[in-house]
């Protein structure tokens, strides 16, 4: 990846827009213009001694990471990576953060600054860095962040193909050993484990495996229901790979499935369909392809039963712009990846997702999943 480039871009922006610093914890923003790796969120939030300190404070000129004491190891030999002038300022435990921050900010000459913060800043940052940082000032770098990251460059798209590739065979190898009376939870772990194996470094997001037969309640997924004849098997999983993102969906069936299944499994997988064809470079909007989706959904009679997005822009997080729904009318461009995963849902009966990560090309759209979108049936 090219992080001088984006750096001395995103420092371009900063100048024209009047912003001093930008302040990047731990979060998607700072993995895609600085290569510095990010945490993955997990089941809890991390607590440290100077949390709300720890980050990246890059200026017109130079770069500081202030570190907290806990996770120092590493983080000498990345910013020795960083392609332009940068330091590292250990928080020591039990310090006065306050004074860390005071430091920081003569160091780096900021007097009355603009700080540039992307959303995933948390709220005790800005509190004590308003406190800490004389007449400072912020503002949500988010609006030319996502136009940077929305369109893929070549190594960027190498790494999501490598991610769908590493969750399909997952897929198919987790399916291959699934027998009934095995829980949603047992397939997640076994789903989760075998892309490990295949290369990847982490989850997107929490593996749900929902399994539905008529007349049970649904569930979150991934819970203690077993898998019995008669029931589906939503699948919705993903995996991180060098720090770009997958994001699968598929429906299997234990034992033959009825002919009502079988029609809005082809309902759904034409909805898809329908969203693919229409792909063009420049001709088609966010919101009419959710449009051109939903509504073959609607004249299959499930209108209310599609009550999601038709899908999002994926990269280095798994949810990232653009976004495919009403209202976001933003026309695809050439090496955007997205999400197409139209899905019917009927609470107490069934739910069948098909879901592919997809990228723009320059004529049409190239699905990076290659595992099969047809019915898969348990015997």
């Amino acid at each position: 990846m090219n992080y001088a480039k984006r750096i001395a871009k995103v420092r371009e922006i900063m100048a024209d827009r009047g912003i001093d610093v930008l302040f990047l914890p731990s979060c998607g923003d700072r993995q895609y213009l600085t290569g510095l790796s990010s945490e993955r969120p997990g089941p809890t939030h991390h607590h440290r001694s100077g949390d709300w300190l720890d980050g990246l404070f890059l200026t017109g000129d130079h770069a500081l990471y202030a570190c907290p004491w806990m996770i120092r190891q590493g983080v000498g030999e990345e910013m020795s990576a960083l392609p332009v002038p940068g330091e590292t300022l250990i928080l020591e435990e039990g310090m006065d953060y306050r004074a860390y921050a005071e430091k920081i900010a003569v160091h780096l000459g900021l007097r009355n600054p603009v700080i540039g913060v992307p959303k995933a800043a948390a709220a005790k940052s800005l509190i004590n860095l308003s406190q800490a940082v004389a007449s400072a000032t912020f503002v949500n770098i988010e609006a030319f962040t996502c136009e940077m990251r929305m369109r893929k460059e070549p190594e960027e798209i190498a790494l999501l193909r490598k991610a769908a590739a590493i969750a399909d065979q997952a897929f198919l190898e987790t399916v291959a050993q699934i027998q009934i009376g095995v829980t949603e939870l047992e397939v997640a772990q076994e789903l989760e484990l075998r892309m490990r194996r295949l290369g990847a470094e982490g989850l997107s997001f929490s593996t749900d495996v929902m399994c539905k037969r008529p007349g049970q309640p649904f569930s979150g997924g991934s819970g203690l229901v077993k898998l019995e004849y008669g029931s589906n098997v939503a699948f919705d999983f993903g995996c991180v790979y060098q720090g770009y993102c997958s994001d699968t969906g598929r429906t299997i069936y234990i034992g033959e499935p009825c002919d009502k299944w079988r029609q809005v499994h082809i309902l759904v997988m034409n909805a898809q369909q329908a969203a693919l064809d229409a792909i063009r470079p420049g001709a088609v909007t966010c919101a009419e392809l959710d449009r051109i989706a939903r509504r073959v959904i609607n004249q299959g009679g499930y209108d209310k039963e599609f009550f999601h997005r038709l899908g999002h822009g994926i990269g280095v997080d798994v949810h990232e712009y653009p976004y495919l729904n009403k209202g976001y009318d933003v026309p695809l461009q050439e090496n955007m990846t997205i999400t197409v995963e139209p899905s019917v849902m009927v609470a107490e009966e069934f739910r069948i997702r098909v879901e592919d990560v997809v990228l723009v090309t320059n004529k049409n759209a190239e699905p990076l999943n290659q595992v099969t979108r047809e019915m898969i049936v348990i015997d």
